[in-house]
């Protein structure tokens, strides 16, 4: 029984660590997300700079 006991500890720590992973995981996974929302908006204002610029060659012209 004692054994029975201990593996059934066992179990249920290794199920913990699984559920720590797989909050691991979807950390990470946020974290992408965020960085390419960042890296999207980076070319957004990229995109605007260069409208900007645009704007000013035609007004120097």
């Amino acid at each position: 029984m004692r054994v029975d006991a201990l593996r059934l500890q066992v179990d249920a720590f290794t199920l913990q660590v699984d559920a720590l992973r797989l909050r691991v995981d979807a950390l990470r996974l946020q974290v992408d997300a965020f960085t390419l929302q960042v890296d999207a908006l980076r070319l957004r204002v990229d995109a605007l700079r260069l409208q900007v610029d645009a704007l000013r060659l035609q007004v120097k012209v």
